[in-house]
């Protein structure tokens, strides 16, 4: 499959680092990035649901979508949205604002970094951690007994989540073609709306890396790997 379009994720920074190599361990030589979009250009024996040509996006989970080309199995993908961008495509893994979450249906939202959740979560029945390190920590002591830690960018602590008589998990994100299929009916529905932070040339990925640890962007990071597919036809039908 051509690229056309990716985007940073923060985990893409905690596999790099080493963070998670106890659990996700990186084989060498490794091209980071999961979100994709872009062009069919081949397909296998056996493969029905997709054939060259066809626009389509989805998730890696073993990297490899900052490159020009991927190979993935074709249950890791489905049709662009078609009322979607492909960049827009490629961010459907959406990191929303405050404002946005409220849209979403939040009943309160903490700004993390200057107020104290503590303060307002007591007793909960689950808490989904996607920041890890101190945050993670703190976040035991908002749970009633037998409640439930969800991690998605750091291992939980099994001796915190004894101390305090709940369960912690790591999960992490398995993308298939029926779940992208929903994804993308969503989207062309209206319900869904990609939410883009900023776009770099793919030549910048160093830049967008460097800028996403100040944390001063909202939405998602994205990568333009390749001209869009329909940019590059007016193009030829124009000479």
């Amino acid at each position: 499959m051509r690229i056309v379009a990716a985007t940073f994720n923060p985990i893409d920074l905690k596999l790099t680092s080493g963070h998670m190599r106890q659990i996700r361990p990186l084989h060498f030589p490794f091209v980071p990035g999961a979100d994709f979009s872009g062009v069919v250009d081949l397909v296998g024996n056996g493969v029905n649901d997709h054939k060259p040509g066809d626009e389509a996006f989805g998730y890696s989970p073993a990297g490899g979508a900052y490159a020009e080309y991927i190979a993935i199995d074709a249950d890791k993908i489905a049709r662009k949205p078609r009322k979607l961008s492909y960049i827009d495509a490629a961010s459907l893994a959406l990191v929303a604002s405050f404002a946005r979450l409220k849209e979403y249906g939040a009943n309160r939202v903490i700004d993390y970094k200057t107020e104290r959740f503590e303060d307002y979560a007591k007793n909960v029945h689950a808490v989904l951690d996607v920041v890890g390190g101190e945050v993670q920590q703190r976040s035991f002591s908002v749970l009633k007994p037998g409640g439930v830690l969800i991690a998605i960018s750091q291992p939980p602590s099994e001796e915190e989540a004894k101390k305090h008589q709940v369960k912690a998990l790591m999960f992490s994100t398995e993308g298939t073609s029926e779940n992208l299929r929903k994804i993308a009916q969503l989207a062309d529905a209206g319900e869904i709306k990609p939410f883009i932070g900023k776009t770099y040339p793919r030549r910048d990925a160093a830049q967008a890396w460097h800028d996403a640890r100040t944390g001063k962007f909202e939405g998602k990071l994205a990568f333009q790997v390749a001209a869009d597919a329909n940019q590059k036809s007016q193009k030829a039908s124009a000479s």
